[in-house]
């Protein structure tokens, strides 16, 4: 016995003694972190113990880096976010300590490099050469470009210390430094408060000093201020950036006595700035998050990224992790609110945390990756529709199951580290839906690749109402769900809400993640096969079996309607019935084909008996009434329900209510999952749906099968009016397929036989024939078909012949006459297809008018009264926004441009929003610029901004905002907006907002951003811009400047048309204020500027003459003294002589305006006229169109 204690003893400290040594020896060495940023890139250090101990390497793209190591790591990777700050966002550590993940501040190149034991990872700025390797000792030396910033900043100052400018002086807005990342600040004004939004992960600070508030925001970042300091949002008075103590600041000057909140959303820091006199409290709260504290925030703190590895997990493995995102006290108390019938609940965790929802049978599960106590008594309590709460407790998950009635779902949302989840009967589409495919691995294994960006762990879990184990797999946000089921042999993968769900229907199926999705497994892999189960023969509760629910001949009807009436009459009221009797007398109704007697009964039946409303014979016979009702859409509602929409009798009906709807691609659908059951019906019955298949195949081109239909619909046809329309058919296949004296004889049979309707048809398309093969005069064709206007009226068959005897008038060149006819014919009918049809009709013909060149052949202003008259016919969408362009430089091109003007403005103002609206206010500005009106061109961009608006689009606004602004003298507002832009014209244009401003260096250095080297040749707009920089240093004073320019550019010069200008201020002595005029005289056809303005002249005028309609403000339009010759941007498609429309506004053609003088060479003034400008004859209006010369249309 003693000897067992012994041995025991034994056995208990041998395995304490494993348990608390490391794997890798007591007190082993672990690798050290640390970082630091340099000019143009960050590098992070990562030393190992010894130069062998392990492998690191590092993977990712230009936004997330991940370093993976070979073994375990116990280390801190916030120290990279810490010491670069300007290069990484955040950095964390995996569960299983073998990985680091990385995000990125902005876009860069990843190159590594090692030294012995040291190993350095570059985060190289795109446009950055790389670094040179790294050497053994170089993270233990001082950063030169660290010590140089602290000995001129002086001691670092803690943050959040800094002081805040004095309130009494204006804010300094401080260039941006060189390569600093761009940090996008939007603005928003709303009733109660407005809203600047500042795009950065960083963490960061607030503080205020009276009206002043400072948002800082570590490392070196370019606060782009365009919007926030020329169009500042209500009780923000000024902006401005500033930068000391490490950090970049966003400085605010606010209205004396407003407010500020301020929180963080997702990726977006928030400030909130609300009205003088309205505290914090009486705003709604943020969806975002609650309000932080009035002190200063580390909001950053609780944002961190999800770390995903490829190891694979088995059910009780540990997920990737994050900071904790549970609570101090470990409980989430759960927030709930009832917004009318739905029933919103809040999760509210420290940080963002990977969720998963779904639902299975009558519960919906609410799952989240993190150990945590969710807190329910909330839901007990106020928890409507939700029936019972149970909790989910795993290791590393938490949750609850909701007992919810049928058809409730869960809607979530990801804000931050809080998710809110809505219960209610409304489908909200996913934000993103999950993609599920197939993969083949190198071992030849076959797998399922679920594709998921943020995907975080996976569990198995066991489902305790079905029995069963799940596999659920945990997704950051935003919502990301599987929106339908994914069936295979061995596992399903059902629709979630959010996140991933796996049912295994074999053993050993597994679910684990990998960097950016999760894979779905087993042993030897999966079938190469799709799930293909068995499904059960569906019923035919929409077949009608008319000479059984008959119940005997027409003889008998009124004595067998009233025997089923008087038992129908017992069971109504009785809510225990099933309803057999009414069922009963419905079918009777509907056999003798009175659908409005029999929906009425089918309306008490589910009146009395609700259940009774989801019962598939119910709704077939429902939908069946509603068929041959004519309500063809109600019909497909109810035929497609879930109870009957796999019946092929029910897919026969619905194929005659498309066919009335003339969608005939889905007519075609249903009629051929249909064809199973129309041998069940009866002749007569079965020849309508085969004389409705052909004429589906008719329309869409298929002869042969129309010809098919149309001879078994004969065939099958019982009735002379079925007999009739199967004929009807056939003459129409016959007409189509060229055999035009049968299909002419065939019509003029049908016309005889007297039936109204089809007389009426068959004359219509007898007509229509005529006229296609040109048998008759066009008049006569007019003549036939005018004349059935009044033999048929109030249906699709009156719209026909209006549509037709339109497009006659069209074709015979009578343009007004057609529209007229087709647009009275569509305020008869305008909810039937055949309206419809002639609408697009009208419109194809509007747009081959406005849109490809029609209009050109008839007389302008004939063309322009078109227009208006007919002016709801404008296309929605690009190609609206393209005519409606058109129009406009058809105008312009007219001399009309108060009509352009006012023509782009009422599309702005009244018909437009989103991208649309921002396009075609771009060309309003331009009109108002060409104008003279710079504040009308400001207000328009101004007031026509979008959000995430495409850099095509932005480009032309951001141009014409800034030459707007610097024409009213807002100079600085001006640099501000061009701040980014990088491009050939917004360096011209802010080579002339310096110039304006008398900012005679920064003008001269932006003017020589566009000369080439020396060795080049040069164009001559490039010499021109080496003339203005000389110029602008000569105005300077720094002879220095530019006699280094002049020997630089001495040969290169001589060949310009400015050789001799450019002696004589590039000379020993000093220009002579003569000199310098005469030289900005001959630049004043150069300037930058008035090249753009030329650009948007040319664009608008040489538009009409066959131009794309985009604007061009192209700084490539040369002019050497000879015609002015636009760039390839805007050269016209054909070699039509241009109209002077432009020159006539000016007085003088381009070749010929006067060059201003120096005291008027701010090129931003604009061109002035010509002295002898003629002026232009008070305009006549005549029938909604001016024209200049008093003349009409």
């Amino acid at each position: 016995m003693v000897r067992r204690s012994r041995l025991i003893a034994a056995l208990c400290i041998a395995m304490l003694l494993a348990t608390s040594v490391p794997a890798s020896g007591a007190g082993a060495p672990v690798p050290t972190l640390s970082a630091v940023e340099n000019p143009g890139y960050a590098r992070l250090y990562v030393r190992l113990p010894t130069p062998d101990s392990q492998e690191v390497t590092a993977t990712g793209n230009a936004n997330i880096v991940i370093l993976k190591f070979a073994e375990p790591v116990s280390v801190n990777p916030s120290v990279f976010a810490e010491q670069a700050p300007s290069f990484v966002a955040a950095a964390a550590m995996s569960a299983d300590k073998r990985s680091i993940r990385i995000a990125l501040m902005r876009p860069a190149r990843l190159q590594n490099s090692k030294a012995g034991a040291l190993l350095a990872f570059d985060l190289v700025a795109p446009d950055q050469p790389s670094p040179a390797a790294v050497t053994a000792d170089a993270d233990r030396k001082p950063n030169p470009a660290v010590k140089d910033q602290a000995s001129k900043a002086g001691a670092p100052a803690k943050p959040g210390s800094e002081v805040i400018p004095n309130a009494d002086e204006p804010l300094k807005n401080a260039a941006i430094p060189p390569n600093a990342p761009r940090v996008i600040v939007e603005i928003a004004s709303g009733r109660e408060y407005s809203r600047i939004q500042i795009r950065s992960t960083s963490p960061y600070q607030v503080t205020r000093a009276g009206d002043r508030v400072a948002v800082r925001i570590p490392g070196t970042q370019g606060y782009d201020l365009a919007r926030l300091r020329t169009d500042p949002p209500k009780n923000v008075r000024d902006a401005a950036r500033r930068y000391e103590g490490g950090g970049s600041f966003l400085d605010l000057a606010l209205v004396p006595g407003a407010g500020i909140r301020h929180f963080r959303e997702g990726g977006n820091i928030i400030v909130d700035v609300l009205p003088p006199g309205v505290p914090v409290e009486a705003l709604p709260p943020s969806d975002a998050a609650k309000p932080p504290s009035p002190a200063t925030t580390q909001a950053a703190a609780n944002t961190k990224l999800p770390v995903t590895t490829d190891t694979p997990i088995g059910g009780d493995a540990a997920a990737p992790a994050i900071t904790n995102p549970v609570p101090e006290n470990g409980v989430v108390q759960v927030e709930v609110a009832q917004k009318g019938k739905a029933l919103e609940l809040q999760f509210p965790f420290a940080a963002p945390v990977a969720a998963a929802m779904f639902r299975r049978g009558d519960a919906i599960w609410i799952l989240f990756e993190a150990n945590a106590k969710i807190d329910t008594a909330a839901i007990s309590a106020n928890g409507k529709p939700v029936k019972t709460v149970t909790p989910v407790l795993a290791p590393g998950v938490s949750g609850l199951r909701l007992t919810v009635p049928p058809g409730t779902r869960a809607n979530p949302v990801a804000l931050g580290g809080r998710w809110r989840v809505t219960l209610e009967d409304a489908a909200v589409p996913a934000g993103r839906s999950i993609a599920v495919s197939r993969e083949t691995g190198a071992d030849g294994i076959q797998r399922l690749d679920v594709d998921v960006s943020d995907a975080a762990g996976a569990r198995w879990l066991s489902d305790p109402s079905v029995g069963d184990r799940i596999g659920v797999g945990f997704v950051f946000g935003p919502t990301t769900a599987v929106t339908a089921q994914r069936s295979f042999v061995e596992a399903a993968l059902p629709p979630t809400f959010h996140g991933v769900l796996v049912t295994a229907r074999a053993d050993g199926v597994d679910i684990r993640p990998a960097p950016g999705r999760f894979v779905v497994g087993r042993p030897g892999g999966l079938s190469a096969s799709m799930d293909l189960m068995a499904e059960e023969k569906p019923t035919s509760p929409a077949f009608v079996d008319f000479a059984e629910w008959r119940a005997g001949p027409a003889a008998d009807f009124t004595k067998n309607r009233a025997k089923l009436e008087v038992a129908a009459a017992s069971e109504m009221g009785d809510a225990k019935s099933n309803g057999q009797k009414r069922l009963d007398l419905a079918r009777f109704l509907l056999a003798w084909e009175l659908p409005q007697e029999a929906a009425g009964i089918l309306r008490t039946l589910v009146s009395d008996n609700p259940a009774m409303a989801t019962s598939a014979d119910v709704a077939g016979l429902q939908g069946v009434a509603l068929a041959m009702m004519g309500r063809n859409r109600s019909a497909l509602d109810v035929l497609t329900g879930p109870s009957i929409a796999s019946d092929p009798a029910a897919a026969l009906w619905r194929g005659l209510a498309n066919v009335a709807l003339e969608d005939w691609t889905q007519a075609r659908t249903e009629f051929d999952a249909g064809v199973t059951a129309l041998e069940n019906f009866a002749p007569e019955q079965r020849s309508r749906f085969q004389e409705a298949s052909a004429r589906t195949a008719l329309a869409m081109g298929d002869l042969g099968m129309a010809r098919r239909d149309g001879l078994a619909a004969r065939l099958d046809a019982r009735s002379d009016e079925t007999k009739l329309r199967a004929a009807l058919v056939l003459a129409q296949m016959a007409a189509a397929g060229g055999a035009t004296d049968q299909a002419l004889n065939a019509f003029k049979l049908i016309e005889a036989a007297g039936m109204r309707e089809l007389a009426v048809r068959a004359a219509l398309a007898a007509a229509s024939l005529a006229a296609d093969k040109a048998l008759v005069p066009p008049e006569k064709s007019i003549e036939a078909i005018d004349s059935l206007r009044y033999a048929w009226r109030g249906d699709a068959l009156e719209i026909d012949i209006l549509r037709r005897l339109g497009k006659l008038h069209l074709d015979a060149g009578r343009l007004r006459e057609g529209l007229e006819v087709m647009r009275g014919a569509i305020t008869l009918r305008s909810d039937l297809p055949a309206s419809r049809r002639m609408r697009d009709d009208m419109s194809l013909l509007f747009r081959k008018l406005f849109l490809e060149g029609e209009a050109e052949k008839l007389d302008p202003f004939q063309a322009l009264a078109l227009f208006y008259d007919f002016s709801d016919l404008t296309p929605i969408g690009p190609d609206g926004d393209r005519l409606i362009r058109n129009l406009a430089d058809r105008l312009v091109a007219l001399d009309l441009l108060p009509q352009a003007t006012e023509l782009l403005k009422h599309q702005v103002d009244k018909r437009l929003e989103g991208f649309p609206k921002a396009q075609i206010a771009t060309d309003l500005a331009a009109l108002y610029m060409l104008d003279g009106k710079p504040q009308d061109a400001l207000n328009t961009i101004q007031t026509s901004r979008v959000a995430q608006l495409p850099e095509r689009l932005n480009a032309p606004r951001r141009l014409i905002e800034a030459a707007a602004l610097a024409r009213l003298g807002r100079h600085d507002h001006a640099l501000e907006v061009m701040a980014f832009d990088k491009t050939p014209d917004g360096r011209a244009l802010r080579t002339e907002i310096h110039w304006g401003a008398k900012q005679w260096p920064e003008a001269a250095a932006s003017a020589m951003g566009g000369v080439p080297a020396p060795t080049s040749e040069f164009t001559p707009t490039q010499a021109a811009d080496l003339m203005r920089s000389i110029v602008a240093y000569t105005l300077a004073g720094d002879r220095g400047a530019v006699a280094g320019i002049g020997s630089r550019y001495a040969n290169a010069m001589r060949e310009t048309a400015f050789s001799g200008s450019f002696d004589a201020l590039t000379g020993t002595e000093a220009p002579t204020p003569q000199q310098i005029d005469t030289v900005v005289r001959e630049l004043g056809q150069e300037a930058g500027f008035e090249r753009l303005l030329k650009g948007m002249r040319l664009r608008v005028a040489e538009a009409a003459e066959g131009q794309p309609s985009t604007l061009a403000l192209s700084s490539d339009v040369v002019t050497d003294g000879s015609a002015t010759k636009p760039a390839a941007a805007v050269t016209s498609r054909r070699a039509a002589p241009r109209r002077p429309a432009a020159a006539s506004r000016t007085g003088a053609s381009a070749q010929s305006a006067p060059r201003p003088p120096v005291a008027n060479s701010r090129i931003i003034t604009g061109v002035p006229a010509a002295p002898n400008a003629t002026a232009t004859p008070p305009p006549q209006r005549v029938a909604g169109v001016t024209r200049p010369d008093g003349g009409s249309r």
